[in-house]
């Protein structure tokens, strides 16, 4: 007999309207979503500090070839106002045909500014350039590639770097100096922004050191103690044709706080190698090759790259 098929009743009912999203399901998204952020945005960050570094020492290897071009020309290097007498060979002819002036003061061009440093300091900053010449491992050396003292139009030639190229620093990095008029409108403004970067300023110490008193020295600068208040070090005002604020010293590790020794020299002065780039800076040597050095390279390699003619041996560490 035959009989009528039944159809399930799930296939005659209607359908039900949609549900909506609950608050729960909204949170938990949220929630998704922030921990997604916060796992990509470190190494977005980390990613774009690193462009910015490779950036820098593409800056460094651009001066390592305009020195080779000048030495093939000259046949030695610039004696005095290194960077400046550069300029034609990092395609700043303008700027070197209009001569050295006063209101330059705060000039400043991408070849000479690291990015990271157009992070930290505005435009009008003091310090327009981010590249000092290397000048020497001690006190009145000057066994580096700047030659401190009288300005001469004779600087060193290759055959005088005894060390090696490949062993001798030519340029490197040093962050801006908080002394001028960006930050210290009163005493207290500049000493406030040297205390929140001291890397940044040459320091006042408690004491006096000799020439055979470097390792107290870097000692004193480490120690926040021995640092009393920022020097007036006006040779620190960056201007890129100055011939004092030519060079950069050895004798500190990088990213040490800078002193003044105490004496009314100007080797008094050295400020170290620096960069706001994490955990080192980037070295340019004479062969023309970039390292990136750490903060804590063994004291005396560091001293070693500092000298054109120290016999120093520089080993990979």
């Amino acid at each position: 007999m035959w009989r009528p098929r039944r159809i399930p009743r799930a296939a005659c009912s209607t359908h039900r309207a949609s549900r909506g999203v609950t608050v729960i399901e909204i949170l938990v998204a949220a929630g998704i979503l922030g921990l997604l952020l916060a796992l990509v945005l470190p190494a977005v960050q980390q990613s774009r500090m690193a462009a910015m570094r490779m950036e820098c020492s593409n800056h460094l290897r651009q001066i390592g070839l305009a020195g080779q071009q000048y030495h093939d020309t000259y046949g030695f290097l610039p004696g005095y106002q290194m960077l400046y007498r550069l300029f034609p060979y990092l395609g700043l002819r303008d700027w070197f045909d209009a001569g050295a002036s006063d209101r330059d003061f705060g000039k400043w061009h991408p070849i000479l500014l690291c990015p990271v440093d157009r992070l930290h300091d505005p435009v009008e900053s003091s310090g327009p350039y981010s590249y000092l010449v290397a000048g020497g491992s001690c006190l009145h050396c000057g066994e580096g590639i700047f030659q401190s003292g009288p300005a001469m139009d004779r600087g060193v030639s290759w055959n005088e770097v005894t060390d090696g190229l490949s062993s001798t620093a030519f340029f490197s990095e040093r962050r801006a100096s908080l002394h001028f008029p960006v930050f210290p409108t009163t005493d207290e403004a500049g000493i406030a922004a040297c205390q929140a970067d001291p890397v940044r300023c040459v320091w006042n110490l408690k004491s006096v050191f000799g020439p055979e008193q470097d390792a107290d020295y870097i000692a004193a600068c480490r120690d926040p103690q021995q640092r009393f208040d920022p020097h007036p070090a006006r040779h620190d005002r960056r201007v890129y044709w100055r011939t004092a604020s030519s060079g950069y010293g050895h004798l500190l590790p990088p990213n040490t706080p800078s002193g003044y020794r105490g004496y009314p020299f100007e080797t008094s002065y050295w400020r170290a190698a620096s960069s706001h780039h994490a955990g080192g800076v980037n070295l340019l040597l004479c062969d023309g090759a970039v390292r990136f050095v750490s903060d804590t390279i063994h004291v005396p390699v560091w001293w070693a790259l500092g000298t054109r003619s120290g016999n120093d041996v520089v080993g990979d560490d």
